[in-house]
């Protein structure tokens, strides 16, 4: 009982580090409060009782979220990359078809992924960090044949509707 209202205690004046934690890697507060409460957990049943490992480890945590966070941002910038590729080498062929000719072009023109390409945030991380998906064509074309094959692809693209909710609207729902 003891170890609890510690526990509840220091998630309480943990408060003011949420909100730096927010400000410094723009993270949900739920995902924040759980790694916290996760890290006040581990700190008491760890017998060092050593607060600055503990902060180190909140702080590792939290940056492996924020770099999860931007790996799924980067990947749909690469669907629909390779969306586009698709639709040109489609284009390109010596027989196409009026539907290859003439293709929907809402996914490929998604305002919100238009967005995150000229983010310069994302465009930092992705310097920074120096990976992509470039390397994994085949993951990416798996998962947009699972994309295309989905209902909630299939309404989209049927939709007259082409605002920049409806296309983030799209991205939420497939995740």
């Amino acid at each position: 009982m003891i170890y609890l209202r510690k526990l509840i205690k220091n998630v309480y004046f943990c408060k003011s580090l949420t909100t730096v934690l927010i400000n410094r890697f723009m993270i949900n507060r739920v995902l924040i409060r759980l790694k916290i409460i996760q890290i006040v957990y581990a700190y008491y049943q760890n017998g060092s009782k050593n607060l600055d490992s503990a902060e180190k480890e909140l702080f590792f945590s939290l940056s492996k979220a924020y770099d999860l966070y931007n790996y799924l941002l980067m990947l749909m910038v690469a669907l629909t990359t390779y969306a586009q590729k698709r639709i040109d080498a489609a284009k390109a062929k010596l027989a196409p078809t009026a539907e290859e000719l003439y293709p929907n072009m809402k996914f490929v023109e998604n305002k919100f992924v238009s967005q995150l390409e000229v983010n310069k945030q994302l465009l930092d991380f992705v310097a920074n960090q120096k990976r992509s998906w470039t390397n994994d064509e085949d993951f990416i074309k798996g998962l947009y044949e699972k994309i295309i094959a989905s209902d909630i692809y299939k309404e989209n693209m049927a939709s007259p509707d082409k605002s920049y909710e409806t296309d983030r609207e799209l991205w939420r729902c497939g995740y």
